[in-house]
């Protein structure tokens, strides 16, 4: 083992890394704190990891920066024990570095049992940043909290967001000549009907739904039936695209029950409860809860969904509603920065309430607001949240219209997806 990981290490320090993209993610490059970057199956971790590596190449020697796949198959099947070979073989390559700070990137590293035994272990004891990349949210979030409290800082990855979609195609914001305009919406309208999971943005569209079909079943086996020993495939596979054909729409487990019944299919609500909880756990799908300080009221209410990437929606159903798509990508652009992110509901629904830093956010998202009924309820349900959470200002996003509307001493901020995404 320890004549293979020197092996592995080599040949990485070797690897040419010019040709890969960065990323729209300001992950800290020298801090004295485990680095954890959690994300679903193929939205790019690992190039993620290549991006930090070759921008660290450029101040600090390559035989300092040492990246494993713990997926890696010449490594199967890796064990805990194994895992002291590697700094050992490190070190025998490189003695001189036992006296240097040395970067330590490991990925996939929940592959390997009780993992964070040996983070912490070598977190302790070696001079050195460590970067770990895991696809298990609810995995590295328990371990993390139970071994590695206070160590540790977590980033979320997801397929390309609107910003990265256009640096990858090297197209400029250039928001004032029509032709520099015209070229954003073309892209724009691109983004809006497809995948952005980073490898398949170039392939064409048969490609793209093949692929898609492949990372779909990868992930219901490997990342929920595999992982949780899920006995009925039918169900949770059901139910996964059940989900991804409700984008935006509140959930409620009791009402999926009785449809289910209704059809004929045999389940229990407490392992809809589960299935829930183990599909958000694979980043699939994310619920949001209804923005209340009281739990009973929380707990009373359906959650609304959001899905990982619209292709993965688009899969199931060529109808969903624009509208929905425009949702599901503010609430991705919103994920990415914020973890608090809530709808509000009162006399009228608002479609997200973040905590940010400087506050409470509020933001409704309409594809078309030229319909005058449209318009006002849109509006209206965000003055009163506003008057009810004592707000200033609020956003309105739309796909085309641009304008500051002033209601009383109040603000609402409305701006085409497009705009606001960049």
């Amino acid at each position: 083992m320890k004549e293979l990981f020197k092996n592995i290490i080599h040949d990485f320090i070797v690897k040419d890394l010019s040709a890969v993209n960065d990323r729209d993610y300001e992950i800290p490059f020298d801090i004295s704190k485990i680095i954890t970057i959690i994300g679903a199956r193929r939205t790019g971790k690992t190039y993620l990891l290549f991006s930090i590596i070759k921008n660290l190449r450029k101040t600090i020697n390559s035989e300092n920066l040492i990246y494993i796949n713990f997926e890696d198959d010449r490594l199967f099947p890796l064990k805990l024990e194994h895992l002291n070979s590697f700094i050992e073989a490190y070190y025998e390559l490189y003695p001189d570095k036992k006296k240097e700070k040395v970067y330590f990137f490991f990925d996939e590293v929940q592959q390997v049992e009780n993992w964070e035994l040996f983070i912490r272990r070598i977190y302790d004891n070696e001079k050195c940043r460590i970067y770990i990349t895991g696809s298990s949210s609810k995995l590295l979030s328990k371990e993390i909290a139970s071994s590695l409290r206070g160590r540790t800082l977590s980033y979320s990855i997801f397929p390309y967001s609107f910003k990265e979609y256009l640096l990858y195609n090297n197209i400029k914001t250039d928001f004032y000549s029509s032709a520099g305009k015209a070229k954003l919406l073309n892209y724009f309208n691109k983004y809006t009907s497809s995948t952005s999971f980073p490898e398949l943005v170039d392939f064409d569209t048969s490609t793209q739904i093949k692929a898609l079909h492949d990372y779909f079943d990868l992930i219901i086996y490997k990342d929920l039936i595999e992982r949780f020993k899920i006995s009925n495939h039918f169900l949770i596979k059901y139910f996964v695209k059940f989900l991804l054909n409700n984008i935006s729409n509140p959930i409620s487990i009791n009402k999926c029950f009785n449809d289910f019944k209704s059809q004929g299919i045999q389940v229990s609500k407490t392992n809809l409860f589960q299935y829930l909880d183990y599909i958000s756990d694979a980043f699939i799908v994310y619920p949001i809860n209804m923005y209340t300080e009281n739990m009973r009221e929380k707990n009373r209410n359906p959650s609304k969904i959001y899905s990982l990437d619209i292709g993965l929606n688009l899969l199931f159903s060529q109808k969903i509603n624009i509208g929905r798509i425009f949702e599901n990508i503010v609430f991705l652009e919103l994920r990415r920065s914020n973890t608090e992110i809530f709808y509000y509901k009162n006399k009228q629904e608002v479609d997200f309430l973040v905590n940010t830093a400087k506050g409470i956010k509020l933001i409704n998202v309409a594809y078309s607001i030229s319909e005058t009924e449209t318009r006002k309820r849109e509006i209206n349900g965000l003055c009163s949240a506003m008057d009810a959470l004592n707000l200033k200002e609020a956003f309105l996003i739309t796909n085309d219209k641009e304008e500051l509307v002033s209601v009383k001493n109040k603000k609402i901020h409305i701006i085409p997806l497009w705009k606001w995404l960049i």
